[in-house]
Order: structure tokens, then sequence, then C-alpha cells
């Protein structure tokens, strides 16, 4: 299993949590399910749980795929499987040393952040690329990136969290097999300590575009012109858009109804940040599947949301869905849980009981059964 690459200094996220839960859940139906990851490890606190192997600090796809190859002889592995198609890191090495070895490719198909791209020809794709200005190296890593991707999809198989993102592979990726698995919440999200709550709304989650933070805060000036002492509370601190939210939040004059606490590594110490809060709310318009949610779920907050088709399949039952990029649905929705106990303890009741139906063994069971079904 070749994990995604965090960032040296923020390694751990949603798409590694998930590969080593599930392949902890692999673990305990009998297989053996090496990791392969780069520096540094995500591992360190699931010592003796899970064997790993390390590609080294310094990355590329040819050193990668000849450390997959040896790891791949080393343990005389099944299947090669790689937990994201959105990393290079993951895709290439796994599809290339799959199609060398002739073993099984799986791919976990995670989200639609490469839509444009996958909508169009490759060769298409390719030109207009290369007409776009960057260097040759830079779009020799991009051919080799999206042509090992759609072809690792197209011969292998997909596994995917909902029907959404099945739908998305077969149609996007050409996908020939698609199995839906699901995702799972770690059982310490369950655990409410009975803290004091010192936040209205929490946000965990990086600052890119597709997050949608920056419609969030402009949200927020409306709920702080009806509730004045509204604190909000940002987890993350990864992305491209976390200065002009910063910014934004200053020139709104909301400096004093919004904290950032940055990335909090501990996810023990990150569920008990969000147990600190009332409401949850997710303004992001591309999730697979969205674990921050259901894991704010298992946590007990009613969760505030997207109106897109991952969401609304996965969650819709259970949170209020909005218009996407509008802050006044937003600020509605929230001001609505706030001002109502009645209601976010209701909402609070449904959450849990959505969020108990994600588990990480039977997340393992699935993929158990796609590992073990020959090939069509």
């Amino acid at each position: 299993m070749l994990r995604p690459q965090g960032s040296p200094a923020r390694p751990t996220g949603g798409g590694q949590i998930s590969m080593i839960q599930t392949a902890i859940a692999l673990s305990e139906l009998g297989v053996k399910a090496c990791l392969i990851e780069g520096e540094p490890s995500i591992l360190s606190s699931y010592a003796g749980t899970l064997e790993s192997y390390k590609l080294g600090r310094t990355r590329s796809f040819l050193r990668d795929t000849i450390g997959v190859m040896r790891t791949a002889m080393k343990t005389r592995c099944d299947s090669v499987y790689a937990f994201s198609d959105y990393f290079p890191e993951s895709v290439v090495p796994s599809f290339l040393v799959a199609l060398i070895t002739r073993k099984s490719l799986f791919v976990n198909v995670t989200n639609t952040a490469y839509r444009a791209a996958d909508g169009r020809r490759f060769l298409g794709l390719l030109r207009s690329r290369f007409q776009s200005g960057p260097e040759i190296g830079s779009v020799l890593a991009f051919a080799i990136f999206h042509a090992s991707r759609r072809l690792a999809c197209r011969f292998g198989t997909c596994f995917v969290a909902n029907r959404y993102m099945g739908s998305y592979a077969k149609s996007r990726l050409h996908a020939r097999r698609t199995i839906v698995v699901g995702a799972g919440v770690e059982k310490f999200w369950y655990e409410r300590t009975g803290a004091e709550t010192s936040f209205d709304c929490v946000y965990s989650g990086r600052f890119d575009p597709s997050k949608r933070v920056p419609i969030l805060i402009r949200a927020w000036q409306i709920v702080v012109n009806k509730k004045p002492d509204a604190r909000l509370l940002l987890i993350g601190e990864s992305g491209t858009e976390l200065p002009l939210v910063k910014r934004l939040v200053g020139d709104l004059g909301l400096t004093s109804n919004v904290v950032f606490a940055g990335y909090v590594n501990d996810r023990r110490v990150l569920a008990n940040m969000v147990m600190s809060a009332k409401v949850f709310v997710f303004p992001s318009v591309m999730e697979g599947f969205g674990l921050v949610i259901a894991e704010a779920m298992a946590a007990g907050l009613p969760c505030v949301l997207s109106d897109v088709e991952p969401l609304r399949e996965v969650f819709g039952e259970s949170a209020i869905l909005v218009t996407p990029d509008e802050p006044s649905a937003f600020a509605g929705a929230i001001l609505g849980l706030l001002l109502d106990e009645v209601k976010r303890l209701e909402y609070s009741a449904q959450s849990v009981a959505l969020a108990r139906s994600f588990t990480w063994d039977s997340v393992g069971k699935k993929v158990f059964a796609g590992l073990s079904e020959p090939s069509v």
C-alpha cells in the first residue's frame, strides 16, 4: 500500500489516516499489509501494529518506482495498492511496478480534483499544458502522472467511498471495475470529554480554493451581526488561501470572533478541539467522501454543509445542506442551530447515529473482498 506523501512538517491527513486504518483492518483479517512511505514517517504511534518500508527523503518517480519494486520483490506481495489517485507519488510508482511485475493493481479514487483534466483527451490535455509555458520537465512529469493515473484506473480495480465516486471513476476515468468500500471513524471520536463548549462553530481542513473558507468568513460576519459574541474556530494550516482568509478576517473586523488554531497533529487533541464547538461547518464544494464530517458527526456536532452531490449522498439525511457559495445561506443555517437548542440536539443525535454506520472494520471487509475477487 503506497501512501500519499505528506508535507515534511504536516505529514498526516485524511488520506493517510484512511490508509492506516484500512491496513489495520486488513491485518485483523489475516492480510499482511505492508505500507510504503517516504519521510517523515507517520507510523510512530502505530509501532508494532503495521509493517512499513521507507523510500527515503530524496524523491522522484524513478527512485520511488525502484524502491517500490524492491519492496514488492522482498515481500513477495500479491497486489499493489495506490491509496490515492490524487498524488503522483502514489499513483505512478504503483502503476509502473504493477505493470512490470504483473501484480494486481488497486487504486483508491478519492476525489474529483482533476475533473477538468479528466474530461479531455490525453493528447489535447498534454498540448494545452505544453502551450501554457511550463518547462519541459514539468510537462513530462504532468504527462507521466496523468497517463499512469488513467491507465491505472482503467486496467486496475478502483476502490471508492460512495456511489458518486464510483460513477465518476467509470464515466471520467473509464474504470472497468469499481467497488464501493465507504470510510470509517476512529472510536475515540465518540468519547466526549464533557469539556465546556468554547466555540459556536468549528471548521477543520485545508485552506484551498475548493474548501471555500472565505465563504465561511463572510457568513460569519452575518452571524456576528446577529450574535456579537459568536466565536469560530478554524483548524488547519496548509493551503494557498490561508493568507487570504487571515486578511479577510481582519478586513471584516472579525479578529475577536475568529480563532486560527493551526495544524493539530495529535488526533485525540484534534477530536477534543472539535468537541469544543456547538456546530461543525464545512463549505467545501469538492469532496469524495468527507472524512472530517463523519468525525465531527461522531463527536456529536450538527453539521452545515454545501449541497453538493457526494455530501448529499453520504450525509444528506443527517446534516443541513445549503446552497454552495452563498454566505447568507450558511449564516442562516448556522444561526438556526445556535439559537435553537432543541433543533441543535436533534441534529446532534442524528449525527451520532449516522456516524456509527461508518466503521473501519466494514471498510476492511469490503477491501478484503475486492482483493480476493479475481479481476475480470
